[in-house]
């Protein structure tokens, strides 16, 4: 038994030198990686874009996009179309403005001649006397106020004036030198001097 334990221990350290021998390594080579990896499912995804597909689809004829429709260029021609619409349509309004504006001015002008009609016609019934006979009534004021000026002056310095302070000194003088009270006026006598005279003879010739 025991030679033939030692017979097997021998022979187990013999080694095949024709036999590869696999280095072990802490990383994954290519090949194992790929054995990882999980293949791609083509076929649900194929579906799902063809479901989103349609769904574009009949969004697109529900707006109204039919088989006509190309693209761009139709997204083009649609452009135009919407800036000559809008074109036409700021033309009209401009056109209407200038009408209603023309309309206005004729209308304006019409009131304005009516009213300078109705101002003549008022001018011609009720004259108003211009800036000659306002000057004309300032004249005969000014004089009317210089003759009354001139009056007041003669009956304080003119010879009626002088004429009556004379005839009052004398009337004073002569009141002075009368007899006393007791005596009838039968007994009293008038008398003219020269002065009283002069001053009559000046009353009589105005």
């Amino acid at each position: 038994l025991r030679k033939r334990l030692e017979s097997v221990s021998a022979g187990s350290h013999f080694e095949d030198l024709t036999t590869t021998t696999k280095v072990s390594s802490d990383y994954y080579t290519h090949e194992e990686m790929l054995q990882f990896r999980k293949p791609k499912k083509k076929k649900s995804l194929r579906k799902k874009e063809k479901l989103d597909l349609d769904a574009m689809e009949s969004e697109a004829k529900s707006a109204g996009l039919g088989i006509g429709d190309l693209g761009s260029r139709k997204d083009m021609q649609r452009q135009l179309a919407k800036e000559a619409r809008e074109k036409s349509e700021a033309e009209e309004r401009i056109n209407s403005y200038k009408s209603a504006y023309s309309k206005a001015e004729e209308a304006s002008r019409v009131l304005r001649e009516e009213q300078t009609l109705t101002v003549a016609v008022d001018e011609d019934e009720n004259p108003v006397f211009g800036d000659e006979d306002e000057d004309l009534y300032k004249s005969l004021d000014k004089a009317r106020k210089f003759a009354l000026k001139n009056q007041e002056e003669e009956a304080t310095s003119g010879p009626q004036a002088v004429a009556l302070r004379a005839i009052s000194s004398i009337h004073q003088s002569g009141e002075a030198e009368s007899p006393a009270a007791g005596e009838t006026q039968d007994n009293k006598k008038i008398v003219f001097t020269e002065m009283e005279e002069f001053v009559w003879g000046l009353q009589l010739d105005e």
